[in-house]
């Protein structure tokens, strides 16, 4: 009995300590311009020649539009600084709507497209000056 007492007693207050860290469930991304929207699709997990992760690419739908979204990884930008990230949206093979955010934001969004008739997949890519390195789409949603 006392052996269960400290085990819940233990997990407790690493639940506590935890919560007081900011160690919180994540929210679920919110598109610009639409509050509420839901991921179609897989993420795709874009890897650098070493390995490790650069992004994660999303498709989401919301407010009858389609998103692209990019979400650069923190453990390669903390040594990739002055990078810059994109985010865009297939449509029946042509991008469009693609944004690029200033270097170092972690987060970007495409333009939101009327576009849930049609098939499309997101992009997302990430580099420096301007210049594509590291690139991914999301499987193609129709």
């Amino acid at each position: 009995m006392a052996t269960k007492l400290k085990s819940v007693v233990l997990t407790v207050g690493l639940a506590a300590g935890i919560a007081l860290l900011g160690g919180t469930p994540a929210t679920a991304e919110t598109a610009p311009g639409c509050s509420r929207v839901t991921q179609i699709g897989a993420t795709k997990i874009v890897k650098d020649n070493r390995g490790n992760t650069v992004m994660s690419v999303k498709q989401f739908l919301g407010c009858d539009k389609n998103y692209g979204y990019t979400w650069v990884w923190e453990s390669w930008a903390s040594t990739h600084r002055g990078f810059t990230a994109g985010a865009g949206l297939y449509v029946e093979g042509v991008l469009k709507g693609y944004n690029v955010d200033p270097a170092n934001d972690r987060e970007v969004w495409s333009d939101g497209l009327h576009t849930v008739d049609k098939c499309t997949k997101g992009y997302g890519a990430a580099g420096r000056g301007g210049d594509v390195t590291w690139a991914g789409e999301t499987e193609k949603r129709c």
